[in-house]
């Protein structure tokens, strides 16, 4: 299970990549500063179906395995 995050109500646990949804669709996406515009922004891949003004969602990328 995913645990999604609603980005207005808490923002994100730092720079990195997250697993993002504008709630109709879902991909990956870094956040990370942008220096120009001096605070931090969401960078979604230039074909993404999710736009960063509307991503509305995100989770932590998680990808449990057998250490084993």
């Amino acid at each position: 299970m995913i645990a999604w995050v609603i980005y207005e109500k808490r923002q994100t646990e730092g720079e990195g990549k997250y697993l993002v949804s504008n709630g109709d669709d879902f991909d990956v996406a870094y956040y990370q500063f942008d220096s120009f515009e001096n605070n931090y922004e969401w960078y979604p891949s230039d074909m993404s179906p999710v736009v960063k003004e509307r991503i509305a969602f995100w989770a932590v990328v998680n990808i449990p395995w057998d250490e084993s």
